[in-house]
C-alpha cells in the first residue's frame, strides 16, 4: 500500500483524469489556489472532515464550493 492509499479519504487530492497537472497552472478553476491558514475550533473541524468524505473531496475543496455557492447565490 502506498502512502497515498494510507491517507483518509479527504485528504487526498483530486483527480485530474485526462487533463495533464503541471505546478503553477489552473485544473479545477480559472485559477491558482493560494496556501491559506484556517483556525477552527474542533467542533467545526469534525464537521468539515465530515462534510468532504460525505462529498469524496478535500477540506479545502468544500470550502471552496461553500465559497462559490454563496457568491452565485449573492449575484
Amino acid at each position: 500500500m502506498s502512502k497515498r492509499d494510507s491517507r483518509p479519504y479527504y485528504q487526498r487530492k483530486a483527480t485530474h483524469k485526462g487533463k495533464k497537472c503541471n505546478r503553477g497552472q489552473p485544473i479545477f478553476y480559472e485559477e491558482v489556489k493560494q496556501r491559506i491558514t484556517l483556525t477552527l475550533t474542533p467542533i467545526a473541524l469534525e464537521e468539515l472532515k465530515t462534510l468532504a468524505i460525505r462529498r469524496a473531496c478535500s477540506r479545502s475543496e468544500v470550502i471552496e464550493q461553500w465559497l462559490r455557492q454563496s457568491n452565485s447565490a449573492n449575484d
